[in-house]
């Protein structure tokens, strides 16, 4: 859970830009995305 610009809690894999209102992903989202890409996880992940 991450705090917005405007003080809000955030929940999800993207972050919205306050005055650009574009998705930044997230870090948990470029880790996801390798779990999709390798159709699972591998190890200790």
């Amino acid at each position: 859970m991450s705090i917005g610009p405007t003080g809000t809690k955030g929940f999800g894999i993207v972050n919205i830009g306050f005055r650009t209102r574009r998705r930044i992903p997230k870090e948990i989202a470029v880790w996801y995305r390798g779990v999709i890409m390798r159709n699972g996880l591998q190890g200790d992940e």
